[in-house]
């Protein structure tokens, strides 16, 4: 299968592990770590089938994975007792997504992608922890997703398929926290996406209101709209990515540039280009890093800390693909 080949290690949220899928030391993909304070690598899964790599849990307890042969099967893997449990398996052999977790329990998954183009498909609630799962919203066409975690209602736009016009669509948990009820609709906001704002405790829409120009139409978790004043959307914070060196003496930073990090001395700049994307040498030797250029090309650096040593390694970059340290050589 071509999502086989299109494998992304992805670092545990406290950056202590890698998880990786891999053919190693069995006929089959597994799952691995490498445990960057014990510089080791394990082994979390024996399967008889591909396996693929899709997200850590935010606590970091678990990794979810799916598996392809006829269909696809969705499973998660504790990382301490290595133990799987099968959550659900699909009648497709689409891959599944993670959009977001609701908590360290509970996510979101799909498959297909969030473009009015080509539309995400089959949104579904998943529960860890009763090991329950539920499609919520059958939609073929869905273009954006936004989550009200206060009263944990979801505002879905359908770009149009059968069985749903083009709009948006309220979905709501119960008060058992299991099972969602649907609200199909009519739909209501038809053109426009909706996305949550902590601060007013409303979804708000980018048009303005007929009456007033400068207010803009909001929806509460009940679908009854209103214009309100139009207040600045608030979102996440955005956090600049640090990338620890394994022995943990280093850290660099992306943040205006490229900075080193080290213990409680102030940070030092390596370059004056933002960093798409760091990986460090096991050993914490060196580390590699690629910056975007005008020409719509990338340059990989390599770094050799503490005197940091830059030299290009290549130029001309023109797909940027998931750098992975492969061996000494």
């Amino acid at each position: 299968h071509s999502g086989i080949m299109q494998q992304t290690p992805k670092w545990s949220p406290d950056g202590r592990y890698l998880a990786f899928a891999a053919v190693l030391d069995a006929p089959s993909s597994d799952i691995y770590l490498y445990d960057t304070q014990e510089s080791e690598v394990q082994r979390l899964t024996n399967r008889s089938d591909g396996v693929i790599l899709v997200d850590w849990s935010p606590d970091g307890k678990y990794i979810i994975i799916q598996e392809i042969e006829a269909s696809v099967t969705v499973s998660s893997v504790e990382v301490v007792t290595k133990t799987v449990q099968l959550l659900y398996a699909t009648d497709s052999d689409s891959l599944q997504s993670i959009p977001f977790w609701l908590d360290n329990q509970r996510f979101i998954a799909f498959r297909g992608e969030f473009d009015p183009l080509i539309g995400a498909r089959d949104l579904r609630y998943v529960n860890l922890k009763s090991g329950t799962n539920q499609i919520i919203f059958d939609g073929q066409y869905i273009a954006h997703v936004s989550y009200d975690p206060i009263n944990e209602v979801f505002v879905i736009f359908e770009v149009g398929s059968e069985g749903y016009d083009r709009g948006n669509y309220l979905v709501s948990l119960n008060n058992d926290n299991e099972i969602y009820l649907e609200e199909k609709g009519p739909p209501y906001i038809y053109m426009t996406y909706l996305d949550w704002d902590e601060n007013t405790g409303l979804f708000i829409s980018g048009p303005t209101c007929e009456e007033d120009s400068s207010d803009v139409v909001a929806s509460d978790h009940f679908g009854n709209l209103q214009c309100i004043p139009n207040p600045s959307l608030t979102s996440a914070p955005v956090e600049n990515p640090s990338y620890p060196a394994p022995n943990e003496e280093w850290t660099a930073s992306v943040q205006e540039g490229l900075w080193l990090e080290t213990g409680d001395e102030p940070a030092v700049q390596v370059s004056n280009e933002t960093a798409g994307e760091v990986v460090w040498c096991p050993d914490s030797s060196c580390f590699f890093f690629t910056a975007g250029q005008k020409n719509n090309t990338w340059t990989l650096y390599h770094v050799s800390p503490p005197d940091l040593t830059t030299t290009t390694v290549a130029e001309g970059i023109r797909v940027l693909g998931d750098f992975q340290w492969l061996g000494a050589e």
